[in-house]
């Protein structure tokens, strides 16, 4: 693109100039080029008027037949699947005769077989998009002057750019200076658009020939410039000519220098930019993406963009993809101003509705130099970063015709992918109002707004919405597909998956400690997972230079075992290979091939782990130390310690083993089970507080306690220890006996329901474990029947304060005996002694003794302060009162 005498002014008379379509037979497969694929997918191309018939289609070169049956043509550009299973790299012809009712058609075309690359670049011809180790990748980013500004790439990929295209004169004594630039893109994950414009095809900002060079100059500079970056691991496209018609480049030389490249470098796609996109057609033959730049603002309007982009989508679909150029500068030449924030973004989706998969925005020159803008340039960022997350709908999914509406303003484009649907609406007019979208699919209740953190209900299979001028809208419909990976239901961590994306791209639920490189980058990706729809993908320019991130805290209780656990794999193409020095060579003492990733529970145990290029679940073992049955919060982690890529999945920490019970209130025991998360796990336990050892009794199914006990389970693998948990069991006179409430505890804090006060199990002092009763301004008053007289002697309330959440002490205790129910008699009173000011959590055991004697019914009352002290924050707001236990004895 982008010479900036690219004006406007020519924009209405170059929409007026109509594409001559290529409406014939054609076929070309469906990839550039395929390596170890076992098939492939040839595409014919159906002229219109031949539309809803059959025909029988054969498809064959001079050494065997691929294709050979009757199909309907249901559409403009067809994929046929042929086998190519044991095809070595080389060109094959292929022959296509297609015999229909009264015709018959010849043509030919070709598939080529490459040797696989690492960092290769496939253009998938159908869907539009690239494929980049087998993974699809939508190009979002921008041009930029050349020599690039030292720290341009990292502050720009942290937004969530993906590409850079610099503009350079190609000089030998200057490669140094490109292979630089072109280093840290693969450090940071980027990719470069790379520009050959001065000795390939001319024009573009400061990329013209240099004076005086010759012919024969500029092919020897071009062959070295290929040779010499052609395996570079961030390279993605050759850039061969900018706006040629505006320069006069004939479309025959740049075919030309389109085989030479293609000659030195048949991995990587080319590409050429149109300033007058109707005339792309003549230049089909030298580029492999079509890419456009109609820069409309101020002197039109951006619907420019869309005619732009749909016009060149209807011409090449199925041949080669659209990439847009939308305008990003302003403010001399014919462009009065740069365009709004609004009108940036109008531009980049009118582009994505209409079409395009790659967005390069011109231009960038940080920090505010191009654009001046800096609130447009972030828009452009956030855009970046929701394409990207939209990226499987767009480069997998298939286009549907989803939703229609009555609306001129407004451009609908819908896909469907593993049963979810997206539908992407634009409106082009600086007017807001109402969206009306009629759904051509039935049973969905509710559309998922995205980029909005909301939802709407769909009525009448319509969707009825607001939307601003220049604004978008995007619904995704259905469930989508499960992966096979299922999060534990125990699980303690916030956001497993990674799926919360109510900020495009930014994951939830933790904080990034930034390392020592600005240019370490830690996203959500879409495009691969194992469980959702989402995973995290961290990318760590140097070792151990990257991001580390810490997760929402979760609360783990004393004397029991976790295990913390993370799917992972890492992306071999995106490491470096780190090349032995002399002296290692010397000694033996080579680089460690292997790449790293750390997990880490706190401060309490960390590990380092080989992470494999494959999905693989990684687990770490940690227990709690045994502190009186306390609880903590404490921070998983996850640093990727090696140079590179790596992408993370279903992050868990759940205990491991886990300790349930039952209670028979008639013979007042325990019935405890233990189960862990490996299937046929060797379980040991003891009953006497020690831990298990290899000699312990194993469990064989649940264990019957008649007493209390410490109960103490371990998971044992080749009668080593891996893990074990604790578990406390108090029999008292109540256990199982269920008490009678005269005022109800609350339901966020019912410790277990109606029978949590006698259940034998003390709770932390953490008051969310799941133990705790609360009630809030109101006493506890309790009574429970013991069902017989019992000889009894003391009964213990077990209380919590912890004043940060508003819970406090009783101010007294006082319980009551009875043999009939009726009548009670007070048998003590306990009144509070920690201080209402007390710091942290505290716990406290009100025991109130008394002489023995024959009761069948106990009445506790704990006394709720009622509300909040004149010194705390919540001073008259109603006060939590929480309780454990009822320990009758």
């Amino acid at each position: 693109m982008p010479r900036i005498i690219a004006s406007t002014i020519l924009l209405s008379l170059l929409l007026a100039l109509p594409l001559k379509a290529a409406d014939d037979w054609q076929i070309n497969s469906r990839y550039t080029f395929y390596t170890t694929e076992k098939s492939a997918e040839i595409l014919l191309h159906i002229p219109e008027d031949f539309l809803g018939q059959k025909a029988f289609v054969t498809i064959t070169n001079n050494y065997k037949s691929y294709f050979n049956a009757e199909v309907e043509f249901t559409d403009k550009v067809l994929p046929l699947e042929i086998s190519i299973n044991g095809l070595i790299p080389n060109k094959y012809d292929l022959n296509c005769k297609i015999e229909g009712d009264g015709f018959s058609k010849e043509i030919t075309g070709e598939l080529l077989i490459l040797d696989d690359k690492p960092n290769s670049v496939k253009v998938d011809r159908l869907k539009g998009g690239l494929i980049i180790n087998n993974l699809p990748w939508f190009p979002f980013g921008y041009y930029c002057y050349s020599p690039v500004q030292p720290t341009l790439a990292e502050e720009e990929v942290v937004k969530g750019f993906n590409m850079m295209s610099p503009y350079q004169r190609i000089e030998g004594k200057t490669r140094d200076e490109r292979r630089a630039y072109l280093d840290r893109a693969a450090e940071l994950g980027m990719k470069v658009h790379y520009n050959l414009l001065s000795v390939a095809g001319g024009g573009g900002v400061g990329s013209g020939s240099i004076k005086g060079q010759s012919q024969s100059e500029k092919e020897r500079l071009l062959k070295e410039e290929i040779e010499a970056f052609k395996d570079h691991p961030a390279l993605l496209a050759w850039y061969i000519s900018d706006e040629p018609t505006g320069h006069g480049a004939d479309p025959d030389t740049l075919a030309g220098v389109y085989r030479f490249v293609k000659n030195l470098d048949p991995w990587h796609p080319i590409t050429i930019v149109f300033m007058a996109p109707m005339q792309a057609r003549r230049y089909a033959d030298a580029m492999d993406i079509v890419m456009a730049d109609p820069y409309p603002i101020p002197n039109n309007t951006p619907e420019g963009v869309g005619y732009v982009t749909r016009s060149l989508y209807k011409e090449f679909h199925g041949e080669k993809p659209v990439w847009i150029v939308p305008q990003a500068f302003g403010g001399s030449e014919w462009w009065g101003r740069e365009p709004s924030v609004e009108e940036l973004r109008v531009m980049t989706y009118l582009s994505l509705a209409n079409g395009a998969t790659g967005i390069q925005y011109f231009i960038r020159h940080g920090l505010n130099s191009f654009p001046k803008s800096q609130a447009a340039w972030g828009m452009a960022g956030q855009i970046s970063l929701e394409t990207q997350e939209m990226n499987p709908f767009i480069l997998e999914g298939d286009l549907i015709k989803c939703a229609e509406t009555k609306q001129e303003n407004i451009h609908l484009r819908s896909w469907k992918l593993d049963g979810q649907i997206l539908v992407m609406a634009v409106n082009e007019t600086v007017d807001p109002g109402p969206l009306e979208l009629e759904l051509g699919i039935s049973g969905e209740t509710e559309a998922r707004v995205m980029f909005e953190n909301r939802s709407l209900k769909i009525i009448d299979n319509k969707i009825d919405d607001y939307i601003d001028g220049y604004g978008r809208r995007v619904y995704l419909l259905g469930p989508g597909k499960a992966g096979p990976v299922v999060i534990n239901p125990l699980n303690l961590i916030l956001d497993p998956g990674f799926e919360d994306d109510a900020s495009p791209g930014v994951p939830a639920s933790c904080y990034a400690r930034a390392g020592k490189d600005r240019g370490a980058t830690y996203f959500t990706d879409t495009r691969i997972s194992v469980e959702g729809r989402h995973s995290l993908r961290i990318s760590t320019p140097a070792a151990d230079n990257g991001s580390g991130l810490t997760f929402f805290p979760v609360m783990v209780n004393s004397g029991t075992g976790y295990t913390l656990s993370v799917w992972a794999k890492y992306d071999p193409a995106s490491y470096k290979e780190e090349k032995a020095t002399f002296w290692q060579k010397l000694f033996g003492n080579r680089p460690d091939p292997n790449r790293y990733f750390t997990l880490s529970l706190g401060s309490i145990k960390s590990q380092k782990f080989t992470l494999s290029n494959e999905w693989q679940k990684y687990s770490l073992p940690v227990f709690i130390p045994e502190k009186s049955a306390e609880s903590s919060r404490i921070n998983p982690g996850l640093t990727v310690n090696s140079q590179g890529t790596a992408w993370f999945d279903a992050l868990e920490l759940y205990p491991d083993p886990v300790i349930a019970y039952g209670i028979n209130p008639e013979s007042k025991s325990f019935e405890v089970s233990v189960s862990a998360s490996h299937e046929n796990s060797d379980i040991r336990y003891t009953l006497d507080g020690s831990v298990p050892a290899a000699g312990s009794t194993q469990y064989g199914g649940p264990v019957r306690l008649n007493k209390s006990a410490i109960f103490k389970a371990g998971i044992f693998s080749d009668d080593k220890l891996v893990n074990y948990s604790s578990k406390s069991f108090l029999l008292h006179a109540a256990i199982g006996k269920k008490p009678e409430y005269t005022y109800g505890f609350v339901r966020q804090y019912k410790g277990g329901g109606e029978y949590g006060l006698v259940d034998g199990i003390r709770g932390s002092n953490n008051y969310t474990d799941g133990l705790w009763q609360g009630f809030l301004a109101n006493d506890l008053v309790a009574t429970i029947d013991l069902d017989k007289n019992e000889t009894l002697s003391k009964v213990t309330v077990g209380c919590l304060q912890d004043t940060r959440s508003w819970i406090f002490m009783p101010s007294g205790v006082s319980v009551y005996g009875s043999k009939d129910g009726k009548e009670f008699s007070l048998l003590g009173k306990l009144e509070n002694d920690i201080s209402e000011r007390a710091t942290g959590s505290v716990r406290k055991d009100f025991t109130v003794k008394f002489d023995k004697q024959e009761l069948r019914f106990v009445k506790v009352v704990a006394d709720n302060i009622g509300t909040c002290p004149e010194w705390h924050n919540g001073k008259g707001q109603a006060a939590f009162l929480f309780v454990d236990e009822i320990i009758v004895e």
